[in-house]
């Protein structure tokens, strides 16, 4: 039966179009074509689905009009539960009104209808490329068309209006989402044009007009006179005369795609873009805070740092928090704007830095100095002093700039030329406290450099360079009214040598002014080369890096590791590294020396040194140290592939308990590592906050083994305890520990497996662990017997290297070691520069 139904339609869609194509060669007007559609669409009307079959037919048969008029008949008739989906029939008549306005628009502009004062849609060819011109009979027809649909629109009830322009909607929204924005555009012109309050209809055709922006730039990205941007031009045209009829809800969606769409192409490089799309929107939008960060950028890129400081001042301003008109006021989101208000400030620092080089380049000093006191004021505290480099940069600069107005930015006149006389050790802090070594590393190493050479002089100077901020980091560790327990620290290390060939420098003036006067102080010294210890991350860093930066034009520059982070910088002549560890930052063009520092006081050693007991690998106790919340964070961030091998040495060893100290918060830890947590509870590990240090030597000296596992930073006083019980240590090549332990005790990263087998051969086998013991001692003493020479003769080839960068070491005598004047480089494997 369905084959004879379509037979018979088939029979009668012949005879229909048959008769239509007879009656246009009888009458070219077409006008009684056009009755005759009228003619079979009433017939059909009463009849769903014979009026969408002929619709459905009339569209392949490229017969537009009828196809039109069917679809908006089926619309007309269109129920809740007709056969016939409403949805349907007024998408097919959006969709069809679309086509044929857009091919009359291309091929027949003079005759296609036109909506006033809604911004036109440029019709390209490549779009029709593949389409055949209808002939000028069927053009007129389709114009026809579509000033007879739109005349009948206008008397539409409101429902079906409202059904109408949701399916244009519906059109524009799916072609958009296709890439396809040149039809969307069309689509929502009429609706633009005929219903003034559809909000939908806005947000959406300027959506399709960046859109259709965004995939002109990514094929010619230098289409900056596209005609896409007039399209762009015509739409804020359109939006200021119809801004009355918008309301909140839409400006707000409107105003959200112009940032997007900023961010993408700023994130793209095309800052010029963003700002093109960006500015026309800034001056329509009271709350226009989040176009600031946009326009800073933009200037930034093409360097006018004037005005990206006004743009990240004002941003600043509107996020602050914190408001005082009547009574201190906090903003509900105060966490979210105090975020974007340091992002902010953090930005107007780096670029006031450029600002400030600027106005020095064009001989603007009062400007200059101005913008650096504003930068160095504005900091929270000392670190973004010491990491931003452009900070940097621009206080060097300014600090130089002081040295030489008063006279003595210039080389200091050595105490001997060619000898090596006088060293200084300059630092930020110097950490004095139970748990840090940092003071008893420096002073021991300074009296065995002294007793090694009488006619050395070593002097340490603290310049407290953080305080050029107003609110540095402080800590009782370092606390400038500590000076009395540094003082009596450096006495007792260094006896009779102390105000004699040792001074210690503490110097307390703050500000910028502090940094011109520590500057001063050294080069004062007349040093042969400056030292300069530590890295310059973290909240307690040691060194003064800014100093450094000063001087490094005028005095030779070493580098000392004496903290947990070492970064460096190119700005040293030579980096003496205590261990075969990885070097940390860009070491440009430093020489880079594996040495052993001479931290060895002899006496303590004699009378400290344990004879090896090969009994405590019976107690099978494990110990790990490190201060701080570093041992938090190590034991909380470990991953199950590191914890299955280190821990195994626990699961291998029956009886065997590893003991973790230094934790902060043994409760954190063991919510954050539920591993560990059930170790615990297995009594196969345990875990202690800082214990007293005769508690704490008690535990070490009677252990089995000292592990140091890989990420611990620092901890070089826990294994200095474990080397004087004569307790094996297993470390990294990458650690602190590393510099003083035997090479079959260093392990690389990636051996992980071999670092706890290790463990488990020393735990298992007496005579291993003895011999272990027997090779720290040994390599104890080879430190000792060697480091204070080798570490001397890297301080004078530092010196050498330096006044040969700085022009003055043309004649200087050889130091007496044939590896350092033959120009070798004992660098260490697998630096990085």
């Amino acid at each position: 039966m369905a084959a004879k139904k379509t037979t018979f339609r088939s029979m009668l869609r012949r005879t229909v179009f048959g008769t239509a194509s007879v009656i246009t060669h009888a009458d070219p007007t077409g006008r009684a074509e056009r009755g005759f559609h009228r003619a079979l669409i009433g017939r059909a009307s009463g009849n769903p689905k014979q009026l969408q079959s002929l619709a459905w037919h009339a569209e392949e048969r490229n017969d537009l009009p009828l196809a039109l008029d069917a679809w908006g008949t089926l619309a007309a008739q269109a129920k809740k539960n007709s056969a016939v989906p409403a949805v349907k029939a007024y998408g097919k008549l959006a969709t069809l009104e679309t086509r044929m306005r857009r091919q009359v628009g291309f091929f027949a502009p003079e005759i296609c209808p036109t909506f006033a004062d809604v911004p036109a849609v440029v019709l390209e060819a490549d779009k029709f490329a593949d389409q055949r011109a209808p002939t000028g009979r069927v053009l007129r027809q389709e114009a026809a068309a579509l000033q007879s649909f739109w005349h009948d629109c206008t008397a539409l009830p409101d429902q079906q209006a409202a059904r109408l322009r949701k399916a244009y909607a519906s059109l524009a929204a799916h072609r958009i989402r296709a890439g396809r924005q040149h039809i969307a555009l069309s689509a929502l012109q009429p609706v633009l044009a005929n219903w003034p309050d559809y909000q939908t209809a806005y947000p959406l055709f300027y959506k399709a007009v960046l859109h259709s922006l965004v995939a002109v730039l990514e094929t010619v990205p230098d289409g900056g006179d596209h005609q896409v941007w007039c399209t762009l031009d015509d739409w804020w045209r359109f939006f200021e005369a119809r801004r009355d009829h918008l309301t909140d809800p839409t400006l707000a969606q409107i105003w959200k795609l112009t940032l997007r769409i900023s961010q993408k192409f700023q994130q793209q490089g095309h800052m010029e873009n963003a700002e093109r799309v960006m500015m026309p929107a800034f001056e329509h939008w009271e709350d226009n805070s989040a176009a600031l960060t946009i326009l800073a950028r933009t200037s930034e890129s093409r360097g006018d740092w004037r005005g990206a400081a006004q743009q990240w001042q004002l941003y600043a301003a509107i996020m602050n928090p914190v408001s005082t008109k009547s009574g201190t006021i906090i903003a509900e989101n105060a966490e979210e704007r105090a975020r974007k208000a340091n992002y902010a400030r953090t930005s107007l620092r780096g670029v006031r830095a450029e600002l400030a080089l600027e106005a020095r380049a064009a001989g603007r000093a009062r400007e200059f100095r101005e913008m650096v006191t504003r930068i160095v004021e504005s900091l929270p505290d000392q670190r973004l002093l010491k990491y931003d480099p452009r900070l940097l940069e621009v206080t060097r600069t300014y600090v130089q700039d002081a040295l030489s107005e008063d006279g003595v930015f210039a080389p200091p006149k050595p105490v001997e030329p060619g000898k090596l006389r006088r060293v200084v050790l300059a630092l930020d802090i110097l950490k004095v406290s139970d748990v840090h070594t940092h003071s008893r590393v420096i002073f021991t190493m300074c009296r065995n450099m002294l007793r090694h050479d009488p006619d050395l002089e070593m002097h340490v100077v603290i310049t407290n360079e953080r305080f050029a901020v107003t609110t540095p980091i402080v800590s009782p560790s370092f606390h400038p009214k500590r000076d009395s327990d540094l003082i009596d620290r450096a006495k007792m290390a260094l006896g009779d040598l102390f105000g004699s060939r040792f001074q210690l420098h503490n110097l307390h003036e703050p500000n910028l002014e502090g940094v011109v006067s520590a500057a001063k102080h050294i080069l004062n010294l007349r040093p042969d080369l400056v030292l300069y210890g530590g890295g310059h991350r973290g909240l307690f860093s040691n060194e003064s890096r800014l100093v450094r930066h000063v001087l490094y034009d005028l005095v030779p520059a070493g580098f000392l590791y004496i903290q947990a982070n070492n970064e460096v910088d190119p700005k040293f002549d030579m980096i003496i590294a205590r261990g075969p560890h990885e070097i940390e930052g860009d070491a440009g063009a430093a020489t880079v020396r594996v040495q052993p520092y001479p931290t060895i006081v002899e006496e303590a050693l004699d009378q400290a040194q344990k004879a090896i007991d090969p009994s405590k690998a019976a107690s099978k106790t494990i110990v790990s140290a490190i201060t701080g919340v570093r041992m938090d964070v190590r034991l909380s961030e470990m991953d199950s592939a590191e914890m299955d091998h280190v821990f195994s040495v626990l699961d291998r060893v029956p009886g065997s308990i590893w003991h973790f100290i230094g934790c902060k918060d043994v409760a954190a830890v063991r919510k954050a590592n539920p591993e560990i947590a059930r170790r615990v509870d297995a009594g196969q590990i345990a875990l202690h906050t800082v214990m007293p240090f005769d508690e704490f030597t008690t535990l070490v000296g009677n252990a089995a083994l000292f592990l140091h596992l890989p990420g611990f930073t620092g901890g070089s006083g826990g294994a200095a305890v474990a080397r004087r019980g004569a307790i094996p240590i297993l470390t990294f090549n990458h650690s602190d520990v590393s510099g003083r332990q035997p090479p079959e005790t260093v392990f690389e990263l990636e051996n992980m497996s071999g670092f706890a087998d290790m463990a488990v051969t020393l735990l298992q086998d007496p005579a291993r662990w003895s011999a272990i013991a027997e090779r720290q001692i040994a390599h104890t003493n080879w430190i000792r017997e060697t480091s204070v020479q080798g570490f001397h003769d890297c301080l004078t080839e530092t010196a050498r290297l330096g006044q040969v960068r700085l022009g003055q070491g043309k004649d200087l005598p050889a130091t007496g070691n044939p590896v350092l004047d033959s120009g070798a480089s004992d660098v260490i494997e697998g630096a990085t520069g």
